[in-house]
């Protein structure tokens, strides 16, 4: 099952990458909206400036030993 300071180990581990990578796209403006909560990542982006397969490149360079999905959830409003 692993030891209770996992999730707290996982998380600093993921904020600092986060940080580190995803403060590029961010400042861009290519990403709108980026929230995490456990193991869920929600991101609203703008699709004329990077595409979902680009975003995902950048996930998936984080880290060797992680690996990000995508799942879509298309909006209309």
């Amino acid at each position: 099952m692993g030891s209770p300071l996992s999730c707290i180990i996982i998380e600093i581990l993921l904020q600092y990458y986060e940080h580190l990578i995803l403060k590029h796209i961010l400042e861009m403006k290519a990403v709108i909206y980026y929230n995490c909560y456990a193991y869920d990542i929600f991101i609203v982006f703008n699709s004329t400036t990077i595409t979902e397969e680009e975003i995902m490149n950048i996930m998936n360079t984080i880290h060797s030993n992680l690996q990000f999905f995508l799942t879509h959830k298309d909006i209309t409003l």
